[in-house]
């Protein structure tokens, strides 16, 4: 099933559970510890179990499945979780009166978003967007989602990858040939202090052995 059928499948769910009323009661029967149980959502449909919980800020399935638990939140069915709520002022103050996130150029480091001056500046939980299992995924793809938006062509805030390569080569085309930068040059002198260190130790490993080799050598002699 390729990711057109499986957004469809889960439109056809969402369809499915929304009631007479359309407000969509029945979902609660898919809630798990007040947030959407994406798995047995997933196995319901006949998908993988993690189908709708993928890093990748580009799939379509997830961002689906995102979009419709943050309906769920502005109607109340889901609490809105407060690192999501201070997320969503934030976006909404980098947007600025134009719409073009302007405001965002502060919070930008390299080719990405500087993630700890967002956790300082708008209170959200360190934990909740940072390290390899963020506590909350659904913020940490959100926060992916925006990061992306604001590297398309349309904002440019965040610069891609290849222009700071570009920008750094170019950089380094008035050195001299051969010549290294000054951080390089702290790293070797770095690495020869430990070299020099780490000889000194074995030529004490090897003063200590010699002196085991001598007595051997004697002891041969008197036999």
């Amino acid at each position: 099933m390729d990711a057109t059928d499986t957004v469809k499948s889960l439109t056809d769910w969402i369809a499915s559970i929304q009631g007479e009323d359309g407000q969509y009661g029945l979902v609660e029967d898919w809630l798990l510890r007040g947030k959407l149980n994406r798995v047995a959502i997933a196995q319901k449909l006949g998908l993988e179990p993690a189908t709708f919980e993928q890093k990748c800020h580009l799939d379509l399935a997830t961002k689906a499945c995102d979009e419709f638990a943050n309906m769920l939140r502005q109607k109340g069915i889901i609490k809105i979780d407060v690192n999501i709520k201070r997320f969503d002022e934030m976006v909404s103050k980098l947007s600025g009166d134009d719409g073009k996130y302007l405001a965002a150029h502060e919070f930008v480091s390299g080719s990405k978003l500087n993630r700890k001056k967002i956790i300082e500046e708008f209170a959200i939980g360190k934990k909740a967007i940072t390290g390899k299992r963020p506590e909350n995924p659904e913020l940490a793809r959100m926060l992916n989602r925006f990061e992306d938006m604001l590297r398309s062509a349309e904002f440019g805030i965040i610069p891609i990858i290849d222009t700071i390569i570009q920008k750094s080569e170019q950089s380094n085309t008035s050195m001299p040939k051969g010549a290294i930068s000054v951080s390089e040059a702290a790293k070797l002198h770095q690495r020869i202090l430990e070299l020099e260190s780490e000889n000194e130790a074995l030529k004490g490993n090897y003063g200590r052995f010699s002196e085991v080799a001598e007595v051997y050598r004697r002891l041969g002699e008197m036999k």
